[in-house]
């Protein structure tokens, strides 16, 4: 073949092969196409370099030399019509072979031989279409040139909501096969890093010196780390794409385990993460007296533990660390004091109590900060695994009220599981109640809840373990717990507390057994803690047999306010599949009622004017307790519930009833007088009339209005009977619409007008409502927000549910 000829069908090739195989990357200007070296290695031979070098007569080359070491370089050459320079690249300084390109300078001996400069000049412009990245070493921040093609064929946000705009945006991207290197998969993340201040320069440096310091095994349990680099002030960190997701999601979307092996495989898996923190906690052990290197990580929660993969067992996953952008390698000798690292900002809620900046003083840090926020996740997860997801958010939410109690309130670390400096009562009051709650033959749960408290969740972290222990705890423990494995175990009713490193014989500790003796006495299982409180708390003396032969005559026999749910033992959770259900019999056939055939739509009216701030926590949990009980009985067909604010038209809508309170807790009350016809008409305007439809109005009824006459209503009267006519029309059903005024006042004077003026709603409604063509009905009702939690959601649909004055009426 004529050496032409060759050239062409080179240069044709190299066309087709990118478009056959997508070889279409980018490099920092935008898209480039880009031929990988394997596509070259195919097209070459002996044969096909002769007849290229020969074309203008006899030529003197090792062309075996070219094919193994200077494939990339001739390919180029011949790119450029300038194949028979290749000698000029094999002999220069060493040679300027494939593993020294792309090439960036000119060779000290060329400098002053124009025509070799004119000839690398043209190579080097030629050349990034032959040398795309490939991770075949572990890059370290390498600058690479604007113009290297990275080999990515898509590339999307991995936060469909994140700001491409931020400071670190992180992306989902496929890297071409043909340039994998070292990546197991094509798969990947591109954690990009724009260099805007010194702060998040640190962050990068941070993260790239942790994954570069990790044993190779660490990454086994902590994301995977392929190489970083760097171009025109942009860095970018590829690590390993967890197909699984983040714990959080994987909470939000997986059934919890049941059976004795599944919460072993669950657990087991999740204590592999403290072999990924030692492995950071102490980087490059070396010799005696020579300093070695640490890494705090500061940052876990479940957002930063992913999951690479699963097996057949959905509890028997990869979790693995992520995210060290906030860690500190801090360096320490052997035989001297640990030097600590500086501490971060990060994520509030995990962090331990010496973490604590709020008070905006930056405190060193010991890597058993990481120990306390891995052992808050596990707690979370305890409560998950026993009684799902939606009370592993009211455990938070829970959390959050009790910090608000404290002087962490209203800053950085509320819903943590400390107050500054010990422990939260409510996480031991919690961890007691699943004891409580737990099967006889979980053996797995009461051993992990040990673990959790006393060796994870330790308020002075000198006494609290290191990774090594607390697997090491783990270990041990379980291994004996494996051997009872589904067996039924009669433990007896007192045992002493037991002190870290004992036997697992021994670590059924009093607490365990004290719950199982309450729920054998009582026959119910406690789905929120009983305060842990020295005065002696009431326990129901009501049989399981009793309570199942309940009906609805009994429907108000709890007579239970929402504070007392939050308490009482008697209001439990009933596992089902991955979603929990309010266990009270009263209240489960109030719910079925208040369903009927079709659902109900509910709207919570929340009076968002300047007098009701006082009330505005304590409104956020009204409207969180009675959305669970609404959700749990699945009452609103849609299981969205709007919430309407006074001093806006506009609802919101959630799903979630902790996502209510946060947002009823994070809104900024008006100074603007309450206008609560204007709420109602938004309501009428917005809701489908044929549907049926609860209103739930949380207000103290100082509405604008006269401040000393409690029967002038803001024309509330005129905007009821709108909604009462529209409604009944669609349906022709009385009851097809309820309003429920939930109340709350203090001791002041106009207080005391607007309690009146809500009861002479209640008491007068109804008489306005003649001639209006439709059945006497009582669509209004009022309650106090502490008030009968089954009158609060029933007394303004069901007449015989209003105006109760003893819990035996209904």
């Amino acid at each position: 073949m004529p050496p032409t000829d060759v050239i062409h069908e080179f240069k044709d090739y190299v066309e087709n092969y990118i478009t056959d195989h997508g070889c279409h990357g980018q490099d920092l200007w935008g898209p480039r196409d880009f031929v990988p070296r394997v596509a070259l290695a195919d097209f070459w031979d002996r044969d096909k370099v002769i007849d290229v070098l020969c074309s203008g007569g006899t030529y003197r080359a090792d062309i075996t030399k070219i094919l193994d070491d200077h494939l990339v370089g001739f390919s180029i050459l011949v790119w450029i019509s300038r194949p028979r320079s290749i000698n000029l690249f094999m002999s220069v300084g060493g040679g300027l072979d494939d593993a020294k390109l792309p090439r960036s300078g000119t060779p000290t001996e060329w400098e002053d031989v124009p025509e070799n400069k004119d000839i690398l000049d043209e190579f080097c412009k030629a050349q990034w279409k032959f040398c795309p990245l490939t991770l075949d070493h572990r890059l370290r921040l390498s600058n690479l040139d604007s113009f290297h093609i990275i080999p990515i064929t898509s590339k999307e946000l991995l936060d469909p909501q994140a700001d491409e705009e931020e400071a670190v945006v992180v992306y989902k991207a496929t890297w071409h096969s043909s340039c994998l290197g070292l990546l197991a998969s094509p798969r990947v993340i591109l954690k990009v890093y724009h260099h805007r201040n010194k702060e998040v320069s640190a962050m990068l440096c941070n993260e790239v010196d942790v994954y570069s310091l990790l044993e190779p095994n660490a990454f086994k349990h902590i994301i995977g780390y392929f190489g970083s680099f760097e171009q025109k002030g942009m860095s970018t960190i590829v690590l390993e794409y967890a197909s699984g997701g983040n714990l959080l999601e994987y909470l939000e979307k997986t059934v919890p385990p049941h059976r004795p092996d599944e919460r072993y495989a669950l657990w087991d898996s999740f204590f592999q993460l403290l072999l990924g923190l030692h492995a950071t906690h102490n980087l490059n052990p070396t010799a005696e007296n020579v300093n070695e290197l640490g890494q705090i990580h500061q940052d876990i929660r479940p957002q930063n533990i992913l999951i690479a993969g699963t097996e057949t067992n959905p509890y028997r996953v990869r979790f693995k660390l992520a995210d060290f952008g906030a860690a500190h390698v801090r360096s320490c000798r052997k035989q001297g004091l640990d030097t600590m690292g500086a501490q971060r900002k990060v994520n509030g809620m995990f962090s331990a109590p010496e973490s604590r900046r709020d008070d905006n003083l930056t405190k060193p840090q010991l890597c058993e900060c990481d120990i306390w926020s891995l052992g808050a996740v596990a707690s979370e997860l305890l409560v998950w695994s026993l009684k799902g997801d939606d009370m592993r958010q009211e455990y938070q939410a829970m959390r959050r009220d009790a910090t608000r109690k404290t002087r962490l309130d209203g800053g950085y670390h509320e819903g943590c599981f400390h107050d500054g400096d010990c422990r939260l009562r409510v996480v031991d009051e919690w961890h007691k109640s699943l004891l409580a709650s737990e099967e006889e033959d979980d053996i797995i749960s009461p051993l992990v809840s040990n673990i959790i408290l006393e060796h994870m969740l330790v308020a002075n972290p000198g006494d609290r373990s290191n990774a090594t222990k607390v697997y090491q705890a783990w270990s041990n423990e379980s291994g004996s717990a494996r051997l009872l494995e589904g067996r039924r175990i009669s433990y007896p009713s007192q045992l002493p507390p037991v002190p870290r490193g004992k036997s697992f014989n021994s670590m059924m500790s009093a607490q365990a057994s004290e719950a199982r003796s309450l729920r054998r006495q009582v026959g119910v299982e406690p789905w929120l803690p009983r305060p842990m409180s020295s005065e002696p708390t009431a326990i129901s003396t009501t049989t399981p047999m009793q309570r199942r032969s309940m009906n609805s005559a009994d429907l108000n026999t709890s007579n239970l306010s929402t504070e007392h749910m939050r308490r009482d033992p008697q209001w439990h959770y009933r596992q089902s599949g991955n979603w929990a259900e309010i266990d009270n019999p009263g209240l489960s056939s109030g719910r079925h009622r208040l369903k009927g055939s079709e659902g109900r739509d509910q709207v919570f009216v929340v009076d968002d004017s300047i007098s009701m701030t006082v009330h505005q926590d304590q409104m956020g949990k009204t409207v969180r307790v009675l959305t669970r009980i609404l959700k749990s009985g699945d009452v609103d067909p849609d299981k969205i519930i709007n919430l309407y604010y006074t001093s806006s038209r506009k609802p919101v809508s959630k799903s979630r009833a902790t996502q209510l309170q946060d947002d009823i807790g994070n809104h900024e009350f008006s100074g603007k007088p309450c206008d609560i016809f204007e709420s109602l008409d938004s309501i009428k305007t917005d809701h489908d009339r044929s549907k049926p439809l609860s209103i739930y109005i949380l207000t103290n009824g100082r509405w604008n209005a006269a401040k000393d006459n409690p029967t002038d209503v803001c024309k509330l009267d005129s905007i009821i009977k709108q909604i009462l006519r529209r409604n009944y029309d669609a349906a022709r059903i009385s009851n097809h619409v309820g309003i429920q005024f939930i109340r709350f006042y203090g001791s002041g004077q106009e207080d005391a007008v607007g309690k009146e003026r809500l009861q002479f709603l209640d008491d007068r409604l109804e008489e306005q409502f003649e001639g209006l063509g439709i059945p006497r009905t009582d669509i209004v009702d009022t309650t106090d927000w502490d008030g009968d939690v089954c009158k609060m959601l029933l007394g303004g649909v069901f007449r015989d549910a209003d105006n109760l004055a003893s819990p035996d009426q209904v």
